[in-house]
């Protein structure tokens, strides 16, 4: 077997554990806001890329929860999802929500994590990845707005309109051709 190999019987499981020393260092050096969290939404340890992405310091964040700065709005949802991955329900999710940021703003996120257990089946530890996906929704939200002033302008026109693909596929049309056609 090559050096490494997993399938070495000369490698012991025990060999293959990263040391405390190698977890931290990936663990703060990774590009994406990296946690561990409670089972009740308490931190017990932050990346400086999870502290940056937020705004926050580790000491800022050490006593909270990850539900006080999460947007009102997705407080229900990140709940659930925990609940699932506690109850055993899922062994991860994976979903977008918003934090807010320390000076107020937004930050959307895709957020993955699993639950960590003991080998008894209870619950340790979730680990959480962030992704700062905010450019994307705020695209997606400006691209939504301009669809709907091409819409509106479509619909005021007083003559007949319709866009259609190269095959003929209707993709919008106004009530002035809807008129013209009797539909």
């Amino acid at each position: 077997a090559a050096i490494g190999d997993v399938r070495d019987p000369a490698l012991k499981p025990d060999a293959l554990q990263p040391s405390e020393p190698t977890f931290q260092r990936a663990f703060d050096s990774a590009v994406v806001g990296f946690a561990l969290t409670a089972p009740d939404g308490h931190f017990i340890r932050l990346n400086p890329a999870f502290c940056s992405l937020l705004g926050y310091t580790d000491a800022q964040l050490a006593s909270g929860t990850f539900m006080k700065i999460t947007h009102p709005d997705d407080v229900a949802l990140s709940q659930l999802q925990m609940e699932r991955l506690v109850s055993g329900m899922v062994d991860a999710v994976q979903f977008e929500k918003r934090y807010i940021h320390q000076d107020g703003h937004i930050v959307w996120v895709q957020l993955t994590a699993s639950l960590v257990r003991d080998s008894q089946g209870c619950a340790l530890y979730t680990t959480t990845q962030l992704l700062d996906i905010s450019a994307r929704k705020i695209a997606e939200e400006a691209l939504r707005r301009s669809e709907t002033r091409l819409r509106d302008f479509v619909e005021a026109m007083p003559v007949g309109a319709i866009l259609t693909t190269p095959d003929g596929e209707v993709l919008m049309s106004n009530r002035a051709v809807a008129d013209m056609l009797g539909y």
